[in-house]
């Protein structure tokens, strides 16, 4: 079983390494042989690629600037996906520089395939916004036939969810329609999930945080989900993180 809060504190203490050599074992620990971190406009892979992305981002935060980066308190995971997010705060104290968000992609030992990360608040993309609007669509959608239509418009036919909530992975449209049905009891009552801030995307992968509202407006619940894209741009995998619900929701 994957410790997820061990492996995301020894990922945060990479960027702190001061020692060349500790940091480049890290990696090698950290990261399998073939593992990618992906930010918005750069993709680095492989050991080599991957630790002097870090090194550097040492040397200019670090070293020269005075930062240190934490992870923050959002820490979740389930399956072969990590998430968290982190700030970098002056190591003299203070408040936070800058914040963003990863998201880390793990093969069957635990070792990090692919590191997407982002940084906070989201660049506002009107593309990332829709596709993420459509996506909660689906899950809002009272009527059987027409959510079986929106689903099939954002989801490849082959597609998984990962639902953290049930615990289980869905395979295909009839399996994810299963898992969003489950909602029904919420939708009848009222409920409806709905954006937070911008969601945000880069190469095959969008990120969105949601809530869960009555009709009378009052919040019964809070999530973030993580969406791979193929090559049509339909999702072919959902990870989906409740991550507070009310009691009796």
């Amino acid at each position: 079983m994957i410790n997820y809060r061990d492996l995301v504190e020894r990922y945060m203490a990479i960027w702190n390494e001061p020692d060349p050599t500790a940091r480049r074992r890290a990696v090698e620990e950290l990261w399998a042989p073939t593992g990618e971190h992906f930010v918005q406009t750069f993709a680095f892979q492989g050991y080599d690629a991957i630790e002097g992305r870090v090194g550097r981002a040492h040397i200019q935060w670090v070293r020269d600037g005075g930062y240190l980066f934490l992870v923050g308190d959002d820490l979740a995971g389930h399956g072969n996906l990590v998430k968290f997010s982190w700030e970098m705060v002056p190591a003299a104290g203070g408040e936070a520089a800058s914040t963003g968000f990863d998201v880390l992609v793990l093969d069957d030992e635990g070792r990090i395939l692919i590191d997407h990360q982002f940084n906070d608040p989201a660049v506002p993309s009107v593309e990332h916004n829709e596709l993420a609007d459509r996506y909660l669509a689906v899950w809002n959608e009272p009527d059987q036939a027409r959510r079986r239509e929106r689903l099939a418009a954002v989801w490849a036919p082959g597609g998984t969810l990962v639902d953290a909530e049930t615990g289980g992975t869905a395979s295909g449209l009839a399996a994810v329609e299963k898992v969003v049905a489950a909602a029904d009891a919420r939708i009848a009552a009222g409920y409806r999930s709905r954006r937070t801030g911008d969601a945000d995307g880069h190469r095959d992968v969008l990120r969105l945080h949601w809530e869960l509202r009555s009709a009378e407006g009052r919040r019964a619940a809070d999530g973030f989900d993580f969406l791979v894209l193929d090559a049509d741009g339909r999702i072919s995998a959902g990870h989906r993180f409740v991550e507070r619900v009310e009691p009796g929701i």
